[in-house]
């Protein structure tokens, strides 16, 4: 198995390297890694920025809480619909991320 970071750092090296094996297949699974590697990173930074904006929400709703003794519907339907959002990429994000590895477990040594 590669590690993917030296994948990303020289992804032509590793092809070279790979293609000098002599199996087709490896060229798709490399196009396949990649893929699956950039909407990994992607979702994890969609789901950081997610996570930081549900602690300041949380922190503005200690404070109006604190003023007014109770949240408004609206607000805390948003909260809702915000853990929503954030436990739906979650999940993809373990999906890409399994898959990834099974991908990785096809990968030959270089």
């Amino acid at each position: 198995m590669i590690d993917l970071r030296l994948l990303r750092a020289s992804p032509q090296q590793v092809r070279a390297a790979l293609a000098r094996r002599g199996d087709p297949t490896v060229t798709r699974l490399l196009d396949e890694l990649e893929a699956l590697d950039m909407r990994r990173r992607a979702l994890t930074g969609r789901l950081d920025q997610l996570k930081a904006e549900r602690n300041e929400a949380a922190k503005a709703d200690a404070r109006l809480m604190k003023e007014k003794g109770a949240l408004p519907l609206d607000i805390r339907e948003s909260r809702r619909a915000l853990g929503e959002r954030i436990d739906g990429i979650e999940a993809e994000l373990k999906g890409v991320e399994q898959a990834l590895e099974q991908k990785l477990l096809h990968v030959p040594n270089l």
